[in-house]
C-alpha cells in the first residue's frame, strides 16, 4: 500500500458518509408525493435555460481569467482557458477532491507559458477576488431580508465572513511566508542541538518558505499592478460581479423549471450564505449531499417548501456532473495527463 494511502481512503470514506447523512436528513424533511409531483412538472425550456447559464457563468469565469492572464504578459488563448476551464470541473465535481480543479487548470496553463508560479497567481487572484465579494455578499446580502439576521445560521457565517476578511487582507500583506517558523525551528537547534531530524525539518521548512516567497512576491506584485491599472482591476471587478449576479439568476430560473417562482430577492438574500456554506469541507464531489441541504434548510427559513429546494438543488448537481463528464472527455482527449513527480513538469 502506498504511504498514505489508507489515511486517504478513510477520510473518502468518512466525507462519503457525511453526505449520505446529510442526504438522508433532507429526505427526512421531504414529502415524497410533493417530490414526485415536482418531478413531473418539470418545465424543459427553463431546464434549459439553467443550462445556458451554466455556459455564460463559466465563459464569465474564464474571461477574468484570461483578462489576468494577459496582465501578467502571459496571455493563453481564451478557447484553450475555456477547455481547462472544463477539464477542471471534472476534477471537483466527479473526482473526491475540493481544489483538484484549480490544481489541474493551474498546473497545464503553466505548462503552456513556462511558470507554474505565474500560472498559480493568475488561478488564486481569480479565485480570491470571486471569495471577496461573496464574503461581502454573504454580510450584506441578507439585508433584502433583514429578519434573516436574526437567524443564528445567517448571523454566524456573516460574521464568520466578516473575520474572514480580516484574516485574509492580513495574510496578503504578509512580508516574510514562515520567516517565524524557520526562525522557531533555529532557536530550537540552538537549545537542543538537533540533530539529523531537526535539520532535515529546517531545510524543508526553508524550502517550502522560499517557494511560498516567490509566490507571494509574485502574487504581490500583481495585485499592486491589478489596483494601478484600472484597465484591469475595472474588468476583473466588472466580471466578479457578473458571475455572482448570474447565480442567483441560476438558482431562480432553475426553481422555475419545477413550477416555483421564489422572490428573486428572497433568491439573493440567502444564495450566497449558501455557497459559503456549502464550501466547508466535509464532503467530497463539489459537497456532494452538503450544498443540496443548504439550500433545503436556507430556503426553508423563507417558507419555499423542501422538495422544491431539493429539486432546484438536484438540477443544479446534475449539471455539474454534466459538465464533469464533458471535462472528462477533454481530459481523456488530451496528449498528456497531470504529472506523478515527473521531473520537468515545471516548465514546457
Amino acid at each position: 500500500m502506498l504511504p498514505g494511502y489508507g489515511m486517504k481512503s478513510f477520510r473518502l470514506a468518512i466525507k462519503l458518509l457525511v453526505s449520505l447523512l446529510f442526504f438522508g436528513l433532507i429526505f427526512r424533511e421531504v414529502s415524497g408525493p410533493e417530490f414526485s409531483d415536482m418531478l413531473r412538472a418539470v418545465e424543459i425550456r427553463y431546464v434549459a435555460m439553467s443550462v445556458a447559464l451554466s455556459a455564460v457563468m463559466i465563459a464569465v469565469s474564464c474571461w477574468k481569467w484570461h483578462v489576468l492572464l494577459r496582465h501578467q504578459a502571459t496571455p493563453v488563448p481564451y478557447p484553450v482557458l475555456f477547455r481547462l476551464y472544463l477539464v477542471g470541473y471534472y476534477f471537483t465535481s466527479l473526482l473526491p477532491s475540493n481544489v483538484g480543479g484549480d490544481v489541474a487548470r493551474s498546473y497545464y496553463v503553466g505548462r503552456r507559458i513556462g511558470s507554474q508560479s505565474d500560472a498559480a497567481v493568475s488561478v488564486f487572484i481569480e479565485r480570491v477576488s470571486g471569495l471577496l465579494l461573496l464574503l461581502g455578499l454573504v454580510i450584506l446580502a441578507p439585508a433584502l431580508r433583514p429578519a434573516l439576521y436574526a437567524r443564528p445560521a445567517v448571523a454566524v457565517p456573516a460574521l464568520g465572513a466578516a473575520a474572514l476578511l480580516v484574516v485574509l487582507a492580513a495574510l496578503i500583506r504578509v512580508r516574510q511566508p514562515l520567516k517565524r517558523s524557520v526562525e522557531a525551528i533555529e532557536a530550537w537547534r540552538s537549545r537542543h542541538g538537533g540533530g539529523r531530524f531537526a535539520a532535515g525539518l529546517e531545510a524543508l521548512v526553508r524550502a517550502v518558505r522560499d517557494k511560498a516567497l516567490r509566490f507571494h512576491q509574485k502574487l504581490g506584485r500583481a495585485l499592486h499592478a491589478l489596483k494601478r491599472d484600472r484597465s484591469v482591476l475595472v474588468p476583473v471587478l466588472v466580471l466578479t460581479v457578473m458571475f455572482y449576479g448570474l447565480t442567483w439568476v441560476n438558482v431562480y430560473v432553475s426553481f422555475r423549471a419545477f413550477g416555483v417562482q421564489v422572490p428573486f430577492l428572497d433568491v439573493a438574500a440567502v444564495v450566497p450564505v449558501c455557497m459559503l456554506v456549502a464550501m466547508i469541507p466535509v464532503a467530497p464531489l463539489a459537497s456532494l449531499g452538503l450544498a443540496e441541504g443548504t439550500y433545503v434548510f436556507y430556503f426553508g427559513l423563507l417558507g419555499v417548501p423542501a422538495a422544491a429546494s431539493l429539486a432546484m438543488g438536484l438540477l443544479l448537481r446534475c449539471k455539474l456532473l454534466f459538465i464533469g463528464l464533458v471535462g472528462c472527455l477533454l481530459y481523456l482527449g488530451q496528449d498528456e495527463r497531470l504529472p506523478a513527480g515527473r521531473p520537468g513538469a515545471q516548465h514546457e
